[in-house]
């Protein structure tokens, strides 16, 4: 039976409902949706989000906590929930919890360090946000365009764009972080140590946090998920990745476009509108194209095209042969593979590119 919350952020309420049976995450992801507040969304995103319910209230850590039922932690049908922002809590409640759980948040100490990760090191993408290039690239259809969107190069581009090509927006970062954890967690004979490449609580507690970026692993659970072929470009390459549900009939029916540069991910939609200049807010575009359809057909040729554009002009980031220096222990470290070899035998997560 689903339980019913009164959530309180900044002077409104909205009412959300859970199963007290799943982990913190889906909650949390439920009440962004029912707020879509950005500086909500931020907080929740940062791990700066000062949770609490019941009365007295009990604060909730919402890091340490990503696999806790709600039903262990406490939540019952009725119940209030007040959400605040950490550096504006006069207390500081979650340093003085009231609940038993006052261990430090490392994720959110890392966050406010200034992290590089996998998605920030390379310095050389002139097609990413950061990097000050101001290029559209874009291809005409008919009465609109295919267009590539960029996505923010914070650690979550591949869900920023899984999220701008499914939900019109690249906000619901935090939604599709649960989604993962949830699938992780209800399929546990399929994502094992082996499969995920560390152990399965590890890898969960990871991907939900800020600082993990998306592959292969996440785009394949969101295939299953929202039914939907996804088709990743990779611009080094050329070749189409295709993630392809395989819990429907109709397994090509519909699907999606991302680029690909070896470290971050961008969106490719339809517009009608001029491409070079969006709108702000909800870009007007459509970003789910069907098989085999005329527009379906034209969007699959033109994104190959703007793939080769991007290419040519240095998209590309080499991971191969990539030469970073970790900021945590001084060592240098050469190609992808060494570098998840490191990260996974020291933790550490803070890397600049070595030129």
């Amino acid at each position: 039976m689903p339980i019913r919350l009164k959530c309180n952020f900044q002077g409104s309420s909205k009412v959300v409902s859970a199963d007290p049976q799943k982990p913190l995450p889906v909650l949390l992801g439920a009440i962004q949706s029912a707020f879509n507040d950005k500086d909500l969304d931020y907080l929740i995103n940062t791990g700066s989000v000062v949770l609490q319910h019941d009365y007295p209230k009990k604060n909730v850590d919402v890091i340490l906590n990503i696999e806790t039922t709600l039903e262990q932690l406490g939540f019952r049908s009725g119940e209030q929930v007040w959400l605040s922002d950490i550096n504006k809590s006069a207390s500081n409640p979650v340093a003085a919890s009231s609940t038993s759980n006052s261990k430090p948040r490392p994720t959110e100490t890392k966050k406010r360090s200034g992290i590089h990760t996998m998605d920030s090191i390379s310095k050389k993408q002139k097609s990413e946000a950061t990097s000050g290039s101001s290029k559209t690239y874009y291809e005409k259809i008919g009465n609109g365009y295919c267009v590539m969107r960029r996505m923010s190069d914070d650690n979550s581009c591949m869900f920023h764009a899984i999220s701008y090509v499914l939900f019109g927006d690249a906000d619901h970062v935090i939604s599709l972080r649960s989604i993962v954890a949830e699938v992780l967690l209800e399929n546990p004979t399929k994502y094992t140590k082996a499969y995920l490449g560390r152990p399965p609580k590890e890898y969960i507690e990871w991907i939900t946090t800020t600082d993990a970026w998306g592959g292969a692993i996440e785009l394949e659970i969101f295939a299953n998920h929202f039914s939907i072929a996804i088709d990743s470009v990779d611009v080094k390459t050329g070749r189409v990745d295709s993630f392809i549900p395989t819990n429907t009939g109709d397994k090509e029916a519909n699907f999606v476009v991302l680029y690909y540069s070896g470290v971050h991910y961008d969106a490719l939609v339809y517009t009608e509108k001029d491409p070079v200049s969006p709108s702000e807010g909800h870009d007007s575009h459509i970003g789910v194209f069907r098989r085999g359809s005329a527009l379906g057909n034209e969007v699959s040729r033109n994104a190959k095209k703007i793939g080769g554009q991007l290419n040519k002009d240095g998209y590309v980031t080499d991971m191969t042969n990539i030469s970073v220096v970790c900021e945590q222990c001084g060592t240098t470290i050469v190609g992808e593979s060494a570098l998840l070899t490191h990260m996974k035998a020291t933790g550490h997560s803070d890397f600049k590119e070595k030129k």
